[in-house]
């Protein structure tokens, strides 16, 4: 019995862990797609973009309320030398520039390279659409 109930602690945390790590994931990789397309109040079609984009979810409405916490995640955050890197094509530059903007409660992964990958794939994803330098 002892064992099972070890087990049963390892599979519930491992479970938690991977859980919160995609929660944080989702929030992290909508909020910011929307933040460099600089999309306010986003609508239905905006939450569709932001999956046909990145392959988040199955239903891009569950994306709703990940939306809804851009503006405090993000408030006050200035992007404009991230968003210099990215109209450079210079994705490594432009990763670091956003892992310091990145609080550190938001950041998630086992392997700190997995944000780095994420950040990427959301900055080529916006690329050339309303990101300025």
């Amino acid at each position: 019995m002892k064992i099972m109930s070890v087990f049963g602690k390892l599979g519930r945390r491992m479970f938690s862990e991977k859980f919160v790590n995609n929660c944080k994931r989702t929030i992290f990789m909508t909020t910011l797609h929307l933040k460099l397309n600089r999309v306010e109040g986003a609508t239905e079609q905006d939450l569709k973009d932001v999956n046909d984009s990145l392959g988040l979810v199955k239903d891009s409405s569950s994306l709703a309320f990940p939306a809804t916490l851009g503006e405090s995640l993000w408030k006050e955050r200035d992007f404009s030398a991230a968003e210099k890197e990215i109209a450079k094509d210079n994705m490594p530059k432009a990763c670091q520039k956003i892992m310091a903007l990145t609080p550190r409660w938001m950041q998630y992964g086992v392997d700190p390279r997995q944000m780095e990958r994420d950040i990427a794939t959301v900055a080529k994803s916006t690329a050339g659409r309303r990101v300025m330098a």
